[in-house]
């Protein structure tokens, strides 16, 4: 206890215990505040003011006088007291203070108490809150311009009232009564004051004022602890002023009270104008406006899903230069607004404690990570302080927001409505709030206004402290990437590939129609996707949404067949489609993997020249509800490879006795059929096998041709071999003008065959198609050129009648020699063989270009024989004697077939084909009838 016997007020803090001394302003704190304070408070409530070492009574609370925070301000005292001349109109009626007897000349600053901290160091300055009552603990120097006066008291108003005016309450000003029994060592043995030994003139209990006792007209209340109201001159300064009025007595008449149960405490005017008011600016200061917190979203302000990286810069201004602020703490809140439209895919709300030291690189906040963070210096007791030459403090936090889920996209419906409306994005709106104090630990805020999350950012389950400065929200967004999906189809070639299944360029191709199998494969790139995708629920154009659609299309521009392959029903593949992950059902295709392959089979049923064209479609959407849609397309066509042959016949002329290979009559002189004569002869087969694969111009391998009279894949190599001769396998290019034909020949003989005989063969190529890119590889089944015929016609040789007629004469030529009496000599016996003197010639062997003589004699029909013919002439005469015969004969064959021999035959039937010269012994010539000459003309056989 005091020595008054009253119990002090205890106010405990975690930082400080201060003995309040029964101080007013402790008594101004109620209940609420001791909690929020984490405080105790012990009251005794005294009946007066309490007489204690300090200079000046203590008037604490009295619930009893209104329960306000002070006590009547002057004028209401004046009226309570009887009001002479003043009327009671609450804020109109005043007193008007003119006097000047009493006046506080000095108020020297010792200490502040302000939410129940005591300050009393200065170095940083004193503070108190704006507009509030605190306790002051000051040198009061108090004034006198009279002689003497008594019972000083001074109001000083505890709102912006002056304490002159009427103002109808209690409790609207504090008071300062000086204690004349008040003693520097406490026991009452001295005033606690400077100049006035003693202030007790007329026996009461307030202070009067002797100008005869003082040396300065003054004397001070020394470290005297009242309550005064934190206001400046003008709402823009920040030094307090002491505002005051003064009242007094100037009877000795021993009235002044200090008891709470006088009606009047202290000193009243005793007229309307017997006062004296003032102001004196102290070395106080309000507290710092709270300071201002500027966001700054440093540049970019948006990302694409899944993530973005985003830099605030925050910068707490300080209101003046001079102002002392401590940072108590620096919360960044990072939120969807769950009230936006579409709303957020799940609500986020990110409060971050960013002056902590924990909060550093690699912080998690939920699906917030802190990058770095320069907002969390090193603190002292907890709190950072800006001090008077720093206007400000700037930090700078870096997070990355991690965010794969955004708002669904609205837009739903088939696929010409989806993906028409904006990109789904969330928007994260970001928040920071800051406690800040002075040096009194007096938080400075400002009511809220800046950190109406309620009313600005929607339904937040942060409570952002009464006490908070927030800055405004920047908003960054991340936008949804819209899905991708792939699909792939290929066409199964199975290994027996009976079909022959093959691929030139962009369209496949097969020999023949039946059941092909394709394998399907849904991926999810990685190229940009984040999001993991599903096969819609929703249909492509009223049909399956993973479908396969097809068409067969004619050659000849008819009608073209339309269908449509279900694959989430479809079940004909050994692997089916029907697991592909579906909405609501399973487990998304994550980015990067990939469904399948899976298999259905289609029977094509084509004809030749008809194309199967099918097109796979796949429909599938992200967690955003968007759409990626993907088609792949095959075409087979029905082209059955093509080879045809052309097989030509032509006679060859041969000697079997004396043949050389390779040469042959009419080798080029070619046609379906020839002539030969009966009964046979050698013929010359030609065959041209030419690719018609004019679709594809695929290559052939041609294997052989199949003849219905010869083995030609056997066919002996001999003479009748030809430098083209037919060998087999041969590989055959396309070309459009079929200069890549092969042509081959081979040479066979025909006996034996009568008059009007056909020999007909029919040929066939077989081939297969050619894979240039196998080694000896084949393409499907055996293929086989449309036939061609070759026919050898045996023409009917009739019997030879040759008309060549030559003459083969043998001349007998018989001379007599009538004469009886003499000899005769043969001069001349020569052959005429034409009417010119050159024409008689010798009779012996001779061959002539137009005959032959042979001069060998013969036998006529009489069998008689004749001799050779001798050659006579005038040296060496041939003689005949009298009644003599001369008998010669020769042969002389006609060779040329012309007039030569015309004439020739001429001469021989005219009989004067010979010149005979004959002498008798006189050398008369013989002309005599007795000298005859016969010639017997007897054709050859």
């Amino acid at each position: 206890m005091n020595k008054s016997g009253s119990k002090n007020l205890i106010i405990s803090t975690d930082r400080k215990e201060i003995d309040m001394k029964n101080s007013y302003f402790g008594f101004k704190l109620n209940g609420l505040l001791a909690i929020l304070l984490g405080t105790i408070l012990i009251i005794t409530i005294p009946k007066s003011a309490v007489a204690s070492n300090d200079p000046i009574w203590e008037f604490p609370a009295m619930p009893d006088l209104g329960g306000g925070l002070g006590y009547e301000c002057m004028a209401d005292a004046y009226l309570t007291d009887g009001g002479k001349g003043l009327k009671d109109i609450v804020d109109v009626s005043a007193l008007n203070c003119t006097a000047n007897d009493i006046e506080i000349t000095d108020v020297d600053v010792k200490g502040v108490i302000v939410n129940g901290i005591l300050d009393n160091d200065g170095s940083d300055g004193f503070t108190c809150n704006r507009n509030e009552p605190f306790t002051l603990i000051a040198d009061v120097t108090v004034k006198t311009n009279a002689d003497t006066r008594y019972d000083t008291t001074f109001y000083l108003p505890l709102n912006e009232k002056s304490p002159q005016t009427v103002q109808g309450d209690t409790s609207s000003c504090s008071l300062i009564v000086p204690n004349p029994d008040a003693s520097r060592d406490g026991e009452g043995d001295g005033p606690l004051v400077s100049g006035d030994p003693d202030n007790n003139n007329d026996g009461d209990t307030c202070g009067d004022i002797d100008k005869s006792e003082l040396t300065n007209d003054d004397y001070v209340l020394e470290n005297a602890e009242f309550t005064m109201l934190c206001a400046t001159a003008s709402p823009d300064t920040k030094q307090v002023i002491f505002d005051y009025c003064a009242a007094w007595s100037v009877k000795d008449e021993n009235d002044c009270s200090v008891n709470f149960d006088d009606a009047i405490l202290g000193q009243r005017p005793s007229q309307t104008s017997k006062c004296n008011c003032g102001e004196l600016p102290i070395n106080v200061f309000v507290s710092p406006e709270p300071p201002t917190i500027t966001k700054t979203l440093i540049p970019p302000t948006t990302a694409l899903e899944l993530d973005g990286t985003f830099e605030y810069q925050f910068l707490i201004t300080k209101s003046q230069l001079e102002d002392i602020v401590y940072i108590t703490s620096l919360f960044d809140i990072i939120y969807t607004d769950p009230d936006a439209t579409p709303a957020p895919d799940g609500q986020v709300e990110e409060l971050i404690n960013v002056l902590a030291p924990t909060t550093v690189a690699g912080s998690v906040f939920g699906n917030v990570e802190i990058v770095s963070n320069t907002c969390n210096p090193t603190l002292t007791d907890g709190k950072y302080k800006i001090d008077e030459n720093t206007p400000s403090f700037t930090c700078n936090l870096k997070v990355k927001i991690t965010d794969g889920n955004l708002p669904d996209d609205l837009q739903l419906g088939a696929p010409t409505v989806r993906n028409q409306g904006p990109n789904p994005l969330e928007t994260y709106w970001d928040y920071m709030y800051g406690t800040f104090e002075d040096k009194n630990t007096t938080s400075i805020h400002d009511e809220q206004a800046s950190c109406n999350l309620l009313s600005l950012h929607g339904d937040l389950n942060t409570v952002i402290p009464t006490t908070a400065v927030c800055s405004d929200k920047e908003p960054v967004t991340i936008t949804n990437v819209d899905p991708e999906v792939s699909i792939s189809k290929v066409v199964v070639v199975p290994d027996d590939n009976t079909l022959g299944l093959r691929q030139i360029g962009d369209i496949w191709y097969i020999n023949k129609s039946g059941n092909v199998t394709f394998e399907v494969t849904v991926n999810n790139p990685s190229n940009n996707n984040v999001d993991a995708i599903w096969a819609s629920d929703l249909d492509i154009a009223s049909s399956s949404s993973f479908r396969d659609d097809w068409v067969i299309k004619n050659p000849n521009n008819s009608t073209d067949t339309f269908g449509t392959t279900n694959l989430y029903t479809d079940a004909t593949g050994d692997v089916d489609c029907r697991d592909i992950p579906k909405v609501s059902v399973d487990p998304g295709l994550a980015v990067g993997a990939e469904f399948g392959p899976c298999e259905y089979t289609v029977n094509l049923g084509l004809t030749e020249g008809q194309t199967y064209q099918n097109t796979v479609k796949i429909e599938a959407v992200d967690n955003e509800n968007r759409l990626a849609y993907a088609a792949k397309t095959v075409q087979i066509k029905l082209a059955a490879p093509m080879v045809s042959l052309k097989k030509f016949v032509a006679a060859a002329s041969i000697d079997d006795s004396n043949a050389t290979p390779g040469t042959y009559k009419d080798a080029n002189t070619v046609g379906d059929s020839v002539h030969i004569d009966e009964p046979g002869g050698y013929v010359i087969y030609r065959f041209t096998i030419t690719n018609d694969n004019d679709t594809t111009m695929e290559p052939l391998k041609v294997t052989g041709i199949d003849d219905t009279l010869y083995d030609l894949a056997n066919w002996p190599a001999g003479i009748n071999d030809t430098p083209d001769r037919c060998t087999f396998p041969q590989i055959i290019e396309y070309s459009s003008d079929d200069s890549t034909a092969y042509v081959c020949t081979f040479v066979t003989k025909i006996e034996n065959k009568n008059a009007l005989d056909k020999v007909e063969n029919v040929a066939f190529a077989t081939a297969f198609l050619w894979d240039p890119t196998g080694v000896g590889s084949t393409i499907g089944e055996q293929v086989n050129s449309p036939t061609d015929n070759a026919i050898v016609i045996l023409d009917d040789v009739p019997a030879i009648v040759s008309l060549d007629i030559k003459i083969a004469a043998t001349l007998f030529v018989t001379i007599t020699n009538g004469s009886s009496f003499e000899s005769v000599d043969l001069t001349e016996l020569k052959l005429r063989v034409g009417n010119n003197p050159a024409d008689i010639i010798n009779i012996e062997d001779t061959i002539d270009a137009r005959f032959i003589i042979l001069n060998d004699g013969g036998t006529f029909n009489d069998d008689s024989s004749f001799n050779p013919c001798p050659q006579p002439s005038e040296s060496a005469p041939t003689a005949i004697a009298a009644l003599g015969v001369l008998k010669c004969a020769f042969t002389v064959e006609l060779i040329a077939d012309d007039d030569s021999t015309d004439n020739i035959f001429s001469i021989l039937s005219s009989g004067a084909i010979l010149s005979i010269k004959v002498n008798d012994d006189d050398l008369g010539a013989a002309v005599e009838k007795s000298v005859t000459a016969t010639v017997h003309l007897i054709p050859n056989p």
